[in-house]
């Protein structure tokens, strides 16, 4: 079996971080999708030709296909929705936790409690209708 080289991280030692406004960067995206390469890959191998470096350093990585298109509206409604659920669920466990410094009485503690589980049990459901909404679009495709 022939071994792996490994990713762009292991193999190579220096970085350079470079911000680029939109237009630029959707044009270099652009550039290097037309030759099936990585945006890093393509910029190396500009910079390689630039500085005279030995070709070997452009090290080539073939650019990634998408997986998946992106979430619909719905599912990104979804994803929305149960994350103000989980930030709903952690102020009520964090004001159960206060309660309980407090002394609270132990009816308005388990009313805390009983909120917070019914809110976990919600925010499972919410998972799977996302999954399964998920793998409804992906089907379609």
């Amino acid at each position: 079996m022939p071994r792996r080289q490994g990713t762009e991280t292991r193999r190579m030692a220096g970085q350079v971080l470079v911000r680029l406004p939109t237009g630029t960067a959707t044009a270099l995206s652009a550039a290097a999708a037309s030759v099936g390469l990585s945006d890093a890959a393509w910029v190396r191998v500009l910079l390689v030709d630039a500085l005279g470096a030995e070709a070997a350093d452009a090290a080539p990585v073939s650019r990634r296909a998408r997986s998946h298109a992106a979430p619909s509206e719905l599912v990104q409604a979804i994803a929305g929705l149960r994350e103000a659920l989980g930030e709903a669920t952690g102020a009520l466990t964090k004001s159960a936790v206060f309660a309980r410094l407090a002394g609270s009485q132990a009816e308005t503690l388990a009313l805390l409690d009983a909120l917070a589980l019914r809110y976990r049990v919600h925010a499972l459901e919410i998972d799977e209708i996302k999954v399964a909404l998920l793998a409804l679009e992906r089907g379609a495709q």
